[in-house]
């Protein structure tokens, strides 16, 4: 992937900020789509 990951158990964390980023991401852009409508 990008880069090694030490230990295994650090991939849910990863997954859960990757996650939350894009919901953040797709929460404005949501916002911005209505503001523009």
């Amino acid at each position: 992937m990008f880069y090694q990951v030490p230990t295994p158990a650090m991939l849910p964390g990863l997954v859960g900020m990757g996650l939350a980023a894009l919901k953040k991401r797709k929460e404005q852009n949501d916002q911005d789509n209505d503001s523009t409508v």
